[in-house]
């Protein structure tokens, strides 16, 4: 869809370039004239149906100036000069002087609202670029204050994960230094059942070296009441003989006394021997056991 074309003026002319070096620009044409959007444009006489098509000239009114000749007694003459355009001096003929009157107020009227439209357009782009500005020191604001926000976060982030890290080496470390300990305990308590079973492993040999001892004791005891009966006998019944028969008492009782300190020193040994090795054995037992009370302590965190 084309867009709509707001015309100021329109309408025939005659026109001729007196700036031109061409002959038959020196001549009078008649165009269609049309002014609209701060421009003069012409057409072939015949063009009038639609603005869209391609003119045969084009002036912009922004700096143009607009005159009548006064060589036109008529006054239906007027020139328009264009300083920027190079051989750009045209006349322009109307059918009366008023209507070439309508044509110069049009002309400056265009001129005007162009040039109204260009400060105004100027003004707003103006205030499009202070607003524009404006919110793009607010947008770098908020950047900046972002990225602050941003770079605190992050940085109380990386402090907690460190203090974090710290915390979870801590645990770490806790947690192998209890389990060797449960490992320790686990050795100490093996070792204590150890222990235990050693001791009743000694328990009973000491009960039944105690048995033994005291069947011994019990032994040694009848022999030497057996020795003493017999020790007896021997003085009654050669209490009255002669000297060689008390020669062989003598040696009677020195046999029996000496098969009584035999018995009496082995037995002696015997039991001295026994508790020297319990008592060592309840030695080691007794230390082994202070040391793993003062050892079996759990492990702190902090």
């Amino acid at each position: 869809m084309n867009k709509k074309i707001v015309v100021q003026q329109n309408g025939y002319l005659l026109i001729k370039n007196i700036s031109s070096n061409n002959p038959l620009d020196l001549t009078w044409r008649k165009r269609f004239c049309v002014i609209k959007d701060g421009f003069f444009l012409w057409y072939n006489s015949d063009s009038q149906s639609g603005f869209d098509r391609k003119p045969k000239g084009i002036l912009p009114l922004n700096s143009a100036f607009t005159n009548k000749r006064k060589e036109d007694k008529e006054g239906c003459t007027f020139e328009i000069v264009h300083p920027d355009i190079y051989q750009c001096e045209f006349l322009f003929r109307a059918i009366s002087a008023v209507e070439a009157d309508q044509w110069i107020y049009a002309l400056e009227n265009g001129k005007k609202a162009n040039w109204e439209n260009a400060m105004l357009g100027a003004a707003m782009i103006q205030s499009m670029q202070s607003t524009g500005n404006k919110k793009e020191d607010e947008k770098k604001k908020a950047i900046q204050d972002l990225q602050e926000k941003v770079e605190k976060l992050n940085k109380a982030t990386k402090d907690k994960m460190r203090i974090l890290e710290r915390e979870r080496k801590q645990i770490e470390n806790f947690e192998t230094q209890l389990k060797n300990h449960d490992d320790l305990i686990g050795d100490k308590l093996e070792e204590a059942k150890n222990i235990e079973l050693a001791i009743k492993e000694e328990e009973q040999i000491f009960k039944e070296s105690e048995a033994k001892r005291r069947m011994l004791e019990q032994k040694l005891s009848m022999a030497t009441m057996a020795l003493r009966r017999l020790e007896t006998s021997f003085q009654l019944e050669f209490a009255s003989t002669k000297a060689d028969a008390q020669f062989d008492n003598v040696n009677v009782q020195e046999n029996v006394n000496a098969l009584k300190s035999f018995f009496e020193e082995t037995f002696s040994q015997h039991r001295a021997n026994q508790e020297k090795v319990v008592g060592k054995k309840l030695k080691h037992i007794q230390q082994t056991l202070r040391r793993k009370k003062t050892k079996n302590k759990r492990p702190s965190l902090y």
